[in-house]
């Protein structure tokens, strides 16, 4: 039966009046209905990007056809359901609609049937929605079990076979390695030749065995270095196979017969943090609200703990935590996430409310903790990030929150991180830059390291008076619709200025940064074009400039945009690059004209120990790709720049940004 939530609808058809028959039909069914209408794939792929209760295609519509729908729909990684209405139901077109994944095929006069497909497909999503949602928990279980594990303070293993299965933080230390370095290891290698003996008879052993009692295990370390330890052994089930748990016992200090009071684990738990950190995140995405967390850190800890000796600095990190705990009880989670920096998550109630218990807090430390002065001075950093749903990950979260206690430095209270996509205070701001014509656009020469005859640009977003470029910040500051305002604003501006100059094919190229928003969405190709033919410039003098994180994540419709501003004679160029895991692998789908180095890389060209940018480059320069390196500012960076074979260079040391392309 129909249940009362919306059904939200998606139809692929020659025109409106087909589409609105089935709308009709299940309406008629007492279906809540949200339709979209895709008559051609451009108009597909972007609503493929939403979450749709089904699917439903014609097999008789020319231009979007079942097969072209199927494999739109893998593209987008969009799990929706899909059925096929034809206009002969028969046998082979149920085969084929089949062997295209759709549910089932139905005749275009058979309602009933249509009605009856719907509502199996209603359940099949229910069922699958679930799945995917205990997959999730399951994922999210299993990352807090390695997370608790890998907290322990006690070193922990488990051997399978003799081959090391499982090791925890504590045990890899112990060892002087890393956790994944010792996964796969023979367990025998790490003991010396008694223990062997000794830790042998226990893996031959019976898997019902009891508990053994503790023992004595020898351990080499990575360096050779031998530490002998009092060990628990224990027979389990591990993965489904017979395996040896090894549970190394803390060592205890003693004080005149009697056990010394140890302190809190104090070491920094950054896995902890993190798996914090995307709880945080799922719970705004089961409950559909923002949340918050937020960071305290002490300054400059690591010269402050130098001048107070490990004894004080411990204490005054035990302080910290006491005074977060007491004062905001109501916090789910409280771990260390680096040196004297505590991470509180997940904050309930509004913005106004957590920036308001934060600045409480932030005063509160410097009184309470004020015995602990030296030089340098004590101060306490508070930076809330804002968690929602434009938060991509953990990772860009707990990079936010690094900003937000570097602004927290420099204004002295607790601040609240810019939200992505929900600060009416940013959204007017960028509205007002624009309406009011506070905006600019700069032009910062690149000069070429090797011969080229059309002088290169880039262009710069500018507002007011300043001088630094507000891309990044804007960036980060509004939402998706005033970035696509602000693309077609600078863009147009850009466009006007370079058509004004660009009367010869080879005299002057630019480079157009945007936002992938404003590129996936399918009006703006349409506007470009109506742009370029108001304001003509030559063929390839245009390159629009896309992040690579961005490239990365619309992977699946980036590749046909690119393909339609070729069309149109416009360049795509990719900037920050470098960064990613694999960033070769993004050039299989996207072939760009240019790579603008991520500083992280260029700065890296010239250090002797690191290998991996010069590599990167290499294999750059190998597959005929032309390099860039944004920021030079002097001439010392050259000769590395020139032996890597970096191709154009910009920066204070070429020029300044220029209030024309005329110079």
């Amino acid at each position: 039966m129909p249940s009362a939530a919306i059904f939200r609808l998606l139809l692929t058809a020659d025109s409106a009046d087909e589409a609105n028959h089935f709308v009709s039909i299940l309406r008629s069914a007492n279906y809540t209905v949200d339709a979209k209408l895709a008559t051609q794939e451009h108009e597909l792929q972007p609503l493929l990007a939403q979450q749709w209760d089904l699917l439903l295609t014609l097999d008789n519509h020319t231009l979007l056809p079942p097969a072209r729908v199927r494999q739109n729909l893998l593209r987008a990684e969009n799990d929706a359901p899909f059925i096929i209405i034809s206009e002969l139901a028969d046998q082979a077109s149920l085969l084929e609609g089949l062997r295209l994944g759709a549910e089932t095929v139905v005749a275009r006069d058979h309602d009933q049937l249509l009605l009856l497909a719907v509502e199996r497909c209603q359940q099949s999503v229910a069922v699958r929605r679930e799945m995917s949602h205990q997959r999730r928990q399951l994922q999210l279980l299993q990352r807090q079990q390695r997370s608790l594990l890998n907290s322990w303070p006690t070193p922990l293993l488990v051997v399978v076979e003799g081959i090391i299965r499982l090791c925890n933080g504590a045990a890899a230390r112990m060892l002087q390695s890393e956790p994944s370095a010792l996964l796969d290891l023979p367990i025998l290698d790490s003991l010396d030749t008694r223990s062997r003996q000794l830790l042998r008879g226990h893996l031959l052993g019976e898997p019902t065995a009891p508990s053994s009692g503790p023992e004595l295990l020898t351990f080499i370390d990575a360096n050779g270095v031998a530490s002998t330890r009092r060990v628990a052994l224990t027979h389990l089930l591990f993965d489904g196979h017979n395996a040896l748990q090894i549970a190394v016992e803390a060592r205890v200090r003693r004080d005149s017969g009697s056990s010394a009071q140890r302190r809190p684990d104090l070491s920094p738990q950054p896995q902890q943090a993190l798996a914090a950190v995307e709880r945080g995140l799922q719970r705004c995405a089961e409950d559909g609200r923002s949340g918050a967390f937020m960071q305290i850190a002490i300054s400059h800890y690591s010269a402050l703990a130098n001048q107070l000796g490990s004894h004080r600095s411990a204490e005054l990190v035990e302080r910290l935590l006491a005074l977060c705990s007491s004062h905001l009880a109501e916090a789910a989670e409280l771990v260390l996430s680096a040196p004297g920096c505590v991470l509180l998550t997940l904050i309930d109630g509004d913005v106004d409310y957590t920036l308001a218990r934060a600045r409480t807090l932030y005063t509160l430390c410097h009184d309470e903790l004020a015995d602990f002065n030296q030089k340098p001075a004590l101060a306490i950093n508070i930076g809330v990030t804002l968690l929602n749903s434009a938060v991509t990950s953990a990772e860009q979260a707990l990079s936010d929150s690094v900003h937000a206690l570097e602004l927290s430095g420099e204004q002295q209270q607790a601040v609240l991180y810019p939200p992505r996509s929900d600060s009416p205070t940013a959204a007017a701001a960028v509205d007002d830059l624009i309406d009011e014509q506070s905006l600019r656009v700069c032009y910062q020469p690149l000069a070429a390291l090797c011969g080229r005859q059309r002088q290169l640009f880039l262009a710069e977003t500018i507002a007011g008076s300043e001088q630094s470029p507000l891309r990044e910040r804007l960036d980060q500051a509004h939402s998706s619709e005033q970035r696509q305002r602000l693309d077609h604003w600078v863009t147009l501006s850009a466009l006007r200025e370079l058509s004004a100059v660009a009367t010869d094919a080879s005299a002057v190229a630019l480079l157009l940064p945007v936002s992938a928003v404003s590129i996936i969405d399918a009006r703006f190709v349409p506007w470009l074009t109506t742009q370029l033919r108001n304001h003509p410039v030559p063929e390839q003098a245009l390159t629009l400039v896309l992040r690579e994180s961005d490239v990365i994540r619309y992977l699946d419709r980036i590749p046909s945009c690119v393909e339609q501003l070729a069309a149109l004679g416009v360049n795509v160029a990719i900037s920050h690059f470098g960064v990613a895991l694999n960033p070769l692998d993004t050039l299989n789908s996207v072939q760009p004209s240019l790579l603008l180095l991520d500083r992280q890389v260029s700065g890296a060209l010239d250090d002797p120990s690191t290998e991996s940018s010069r590599e990167l480059v290499a294999a750059l320069l190998d597959l005929n790709q032309q390099v860039a390196v944004i920021g030079i500012e002097a001439a010392a960076a050259l000769p590395s720049l020139w032996r890597a074979g970096i191709h154009f260079i910009a920066g204070s040391y070429v020029g300044a940004a220029q209030e024309s392309l005329r110079g």
